[in-house]
């Protein structure tokens, strides 16, 4: 979501949104171009006298010259390149149209789905604003997870893919795991002591979800992870299965 003066990337599947931190990320104009004495630029509302403050997210486009746009969506979009670099998930931008348009001239994001969302959202909830996101990339994502699912199927057997907790977590340390899927609606406890894992039957004091290490794992790692319910997992009574890169 960006306005002139509101900033916030949130990360999601078909169940919600929820905000991610982005170290640097600018939250208004004028924490980038800082004030002007323009009276274009100055907020009407505080009389003759008032200087120094811009007038943000609801006026027209005159109301920031194009340079200080441009200033501002490009330290937007570095902040994001840096935090982001490596993941392939679609990018909704969800923005007016002058700045959606400034921000895609000059964005290095690839995944910036062509078909955006037009207006200001500066109000909405990340429940209000997955409702009207989702639609627009459910399709990408659903042939992506069908996708991987059939490698998943293929692979099993072979080698290629493992669905041991144990083995994926062994597998993610390593970067050997090109593209996970996992049930987002359970939970497997256990304990690392370096290479080694064990299993608990449940929460214990000094207990992890390795789920949620192995995502973590994955991620840190530059593979691909694509969250589905247990029911709809390929396999038997399977809650990870991880396609590996060697």
């Amino acid at each position: 979501m960006l306005s002139q003066q509101a900033v916030r990337v949130l990360e999601g599947d078909r169940d919600g949104l929820a905000e991610i931190p982005i170290e640097g990320l600018p939250q208004s104009v004028e924490e980038v171009v800082g004030s002007s004495e323009d009276p274009g630029l100055q907020q009407r509302s505080g009389g003759p006298g008032a200087k120094g403050a811009l007038s943000h997210g609801h006026g027209s486009p005159q109301d920031l010259h194009k340079e200080e746009l441009e200033q501002f969506v490009r330290a937007v979009n570095d902040a994001m390149h840096r935090a982001l670099e490596g993941r392939i998930q679609p990018l909704v931008l969800a923005a007016v149209d002058h700045v959606g348009a400034a921000f895609r001239s000059l964005t290095n994001a690839r995944m910036v789905v062509e078909e955006g969302l037009h207006g200001n959202f500066e109000h909405l909830d990340a429940a209000e604003l997955h409702e009207r996101a989702w639609p627009l990339v459910a399709p990408q994502f659903e042939a992506e997870t069908r996708r991987v699912e059939d490698l998943v199927r293929e692979g099993l057997g072979t080698g290629k893919v493992v669905q041991r907790i144990e083995e994926v977590v062994a597998a993610a340390k390593e970067a050997r795991v090109q593209t996970m899927l996992c049930a987002t609606d359970v939970e497997r406890w256990g304990a690392l002591d370096g290479d080694a894992v064990s299993l608990h039957e449940g929460r214990e004091d000094g207990s992890v979800d390795l789920i949620e290490f192995a995502v973590a794992e994955v991620i840190l790692q530059g593979g691909e992870i694509h969250a589905l319910r247990q029911g709809d997992m390929p396999g038997d009574d399977a809650k990870v299965a991880a396609v590996l890169r060697w």
